[in-house]
C-alpha cells in the first residue's frame, strides 16, 4: 500500500485538519496508508486531533515554534526518514517551504489554501525558490491558483481541487431554542451568524459596524461571531462602544458549528479575501442562507440571487443591504439556500474530492517526482 505523509504547520481546529479528516476514510478505503505530521505542538484538547485519531490514524509532532526555522529542518528530515512515505502532501506555508529541502527523493504535492496576498514576502520567496522541487501543486480554487501562476510567479504543474464538505461533520445536535439559550436569548429572535478566526482579513469589524445599523431598526436581531484569534479584545471593545452588548456575542470556538448554521436566519461572510470560503459552503450544506463578500473564490460556487447574496468587501453599507434583502424575503432565501445545499452535495462531496486527489497522487508516483 502506498503511504502518504501529510505535513502541516499546525493541527489546531480549523480548515486543514477538517479537510484531511473528511478525505481520509475515502483514501483509506482505496488502499492508501495515511499518517500526519505537524510542525507545531499537538493541541490534544482540540476536536481536530480527536477526530483524526478517532479514524485510527497516526499524528506526530516536531513541537517547534514558528520562529525555529533552522532548528526545524533536521528533526523534519529525521521524521520523514522514519515515516518512509511514498509521497508527501504539505499544507500551509512553513510545511510547504521546509519539506522540499529535506525530503530527499520523495515526491511532494503541495496545496495552497489561500491567495498569494495573504502571505508575507519571506513565505512567498520560500515558495518561489523551492518551486522546482515540488512535483505538483493544487489550489482550493481557481482564484487561489491564479494568484500564484497568472503572472508567472510559479511554474510547477498545478490543478484546482476544491475543499470537501462532509455532512457527517455537520450534523445538528442542538435545537434552535437550545442554541439561543446558550446566550441567554429566547424568541422572538432573528439570528445572524459569522464563523471564522478573529483576524483582520475576516472582516468582523465591518460586520459589527453594519450590525449596529441593522440592530438600530430591528430589536429582534442578534449576532453570534464564532471563532478565536488575536482581535478578540478589540472586537469586544467595539461591541461595547457601539452599545451592542447583549445583542452581539463573541462565542469563542463553537463546538458543533452546524448547530449555529441550522439556528441562524443567515450566515454573514465578511472576509476581505479567501482561498475558497469553506464556511459559506458548510452553511449552504445545512440549508442556511448566505450573504458573502463578493470575492473571486466565493463567486466560483455562489451565484447572486440563485444560491446566495453578495455585498462588497469592506463596505458596511453594502453588507446592510445584502442582509436586509435576505431578512425581508425569508421564503425565497431558504429556497436559494436549498439550491445551494444541493450544489454543495454534488460538487464538494468528500468521495469526489478524494478521487481527484488520488488521481494527482497516482500521476505523481508514476512520474517519480
Amino acid at each position: 500500500m502506498p503511504k502518504i505523509l501529510f505535513v502541516t504547520t499546525s493541527f489546531e481546529n480549523g480548515a486543514i485538519p477538517n479537510i484531511l479528516s473528511d478525505l481520509a476514510p475515502f483514501l483509506k478505503a482505496e488502499g492508501w496508508n495515511l499518517e500526519a505530521l505537524t510542525l507545531e505542538r499537538i493541541p490534544e484538547e482540540h476536536a481536530s486531533v480527536k477526530r483524526w485519531r478517532g479514524l485510527g490514524l497516526a499524528l506526530g509532532s516536531l513541537n517547534q515554534s514558528p520562529r525555529e526555522t533552522l532548528k526545524t529542518l533536521k528533526p523534519l528530515r529525521d521524521a520523514i526518514r522514519q515515516a518512509s512515505p511514498d509521497l508527501i502532501h504539505t499544507h500551509l506555508g512553513r510545511a510547504d517551504i521546509y519539506v522540499p529541502w529535506v525530503k530527499g527523493k520523495t515526491p511532494q504535492v503541495s496545496t495552497f489554501h489561500s491567495v498569494r496576498r495573504n502571505s508575507g514576502r519571506l513565505t512567498q520567496l520560500g515558495w518561489k525558490v523551492s518551486d522546482g522541487l515540488v512535483a505538483h501543486r493544487t489550489g482550493v480554487s481557481q482564484a487561489t491558483l491564479d494568484s500564484f501562476y497568472s503572472d508567472g510567479f510559479l511554474r510547477s504543474p498545478h490543478s484546482v481541487i476544491y475543499n470537501p464538505v462532509d455532512g457527517e461533520r455537520l450534523r445538528q445536535n442542538r435545537t434552535r431554542a437550545q442554541v439561543l439559550a446558550c446566550f441567554g436569548w429566547q424568541e422572538p429572535v432573528r439570528l445572524l451568524a459569522a464563523v471564522g478566526r478573529l483576524v483582520p482579513v475576516k472582516g468582523h469589524r465591518d460586520l459589527l459596524t453594519a450590525f449596529a445599523e441593522l440592530a438600530a431598526s430591528d430589536p429582534q436581531l442578534r449576532l453570534v461571531i464564532a471563532g478565536e484569534g488575536p482581535l478578540e479584545d478589540q472586537l469586544r471593545q467595539q461591541i461595547r462602544s457601539l452599545g451592542l452588548e447583549g445583542q452581539a456575542v463573541l462565542s469563542g470556538a463553537w463546538e458543533g458549528v452546524a448547530d449555529l448554521y441550522h439556528a441562524a436566519e443567515l450566515l454573514v461572510f465578511p472576509s476581505l479575501w479567501e482561498g475558497l470560503g469553506l464556511v459559506p459552503l458548510e452553511a449552504l450544506y445545512c440549508g442556511c442562507p448566505v450573504a458573502s463578500s463578493r470575492l473571486p473564490a466565493v463567486r466560483e460556487f455562489l451565484t447572486e440571487g440563485v444560491t446566495g447574496n453578495f455585498f462588497e468587501p469592506a463596505d458596511p453599507k453594502s453588507l446592510v443591504l445584502a442582509v436586509r434583502k435576505i431578512l425581508e424575503d425569508p421564503k425565497g432565501s431558504r429556497e436559494r439556500a436549498q439550491r445551494g445545499a444541493q450544489m454543495v452535495q454534488e460538487r464538494f462531496a468528500p468521495s469526489k474530492i478524494a478521487k481527484e486527489y488520488e488521481q494527482v497522487y497516482k500521476r505523481v508516483l508514476e512520474n517519480g517526482r
